[in-house]
């Protein structure tokens, strides 16, 4: 399981777990994700904004998970400049966990825009079936073998991604899955739950996924290069 960012050390890579802002049963619901980071590179986990910071001013992880929307609170703009700092030397840096499902969505575009020059946005929120884009897994740093070439996910998905950065895309027979809604087909056929893009040096991406599919966990794994 991961570990508090007590002793920092320049020589060891690993993931680090950003929770700043996270809720208590998250460790239960992202149990197994946790567990197979665990067992593929030492895992830390930054609870507070100091705690990061500290981190972060010591090591340069292999990359960094945010598990919450804490960034995104101006109290933690310190955070967020190490953050900024960390991909444009040429970190990996993945928002996902429970950030899609607290983040403002009218103000997620914002923050990737004035953060980090991305000109995605807040886009559909609903469960479907989605594939594998063969466009976008070329850039995806580790592990691409290990990705489900199709699973059904309720995701809040990002719109304005470039096609090489968006790593499921929903095909022609995609439907909204849901028991109250019909199964009408999905017009947005350009958002993606899973976002990829190179920022200066590094990368940034995005899972929307709000229920920790198994399969999601693929996902993260190779944005992470585990």
């Amino acid at each position: 399981m991961a570990s508090d960012p007590a002793a920092p050390s320049k020589a060891r890579p690993c993931i680090m777990l950003l929770s700043i802002a996270s809720e208590e049963w998250f460790d239960e619901m992202y149990a197994r994700l946790i567990t197979a980071l665990s067992a593929r590179a030492p895992v830390v986990r930054a609870r507070t904004s100091n705690a990061a910071l500290t981190f972060l001013h010591n090591n340069h992880p292999s990359a960094i998970f945010a598990t919450d929307p804490g960034v995104v609170e101006p109290e933690n703009g310190a955070v967020l400049q190490a953050l900024k700092q960390y991909v444009s030397s040429g970190g990996k840096l993945i928002f996902g966990g429970l950030f899609s499902s607290f983040v403002p969505p009218m103000e997620m575009g914002a923050f990737f825009r004035n953060n980090f020059d991305l000109p995605w946005e807040s886009g559909a929120y609903h469960r479907t079936t989605l594939q594998l884009n063969f466009a976008a897994i070329e850039n995806l740093p580790a592990r691409r073998q290990q990705l489900a070439f199709e699973y059904s996910q309720k995701a809040l998905h990002v719109k304005n991604v470039d096609l090489a950065g968006a790593i499921y895309l929903p095909t022609r027979d995609s439907r909204i899955e849901s028991c109250v809604f019909p199964p009408t087909p999905i017009s947005s056929s350009n958002e993606t739950p899973a976002a990829w893009a190179r920022v200066g040096q590094g990368w940034v991406g995005y899972i929307g996924d709000v229920n920790a599919e198994e399969d999601t966990d693929g996902v993260v794994l190779a944005m992470c290069g585990v």
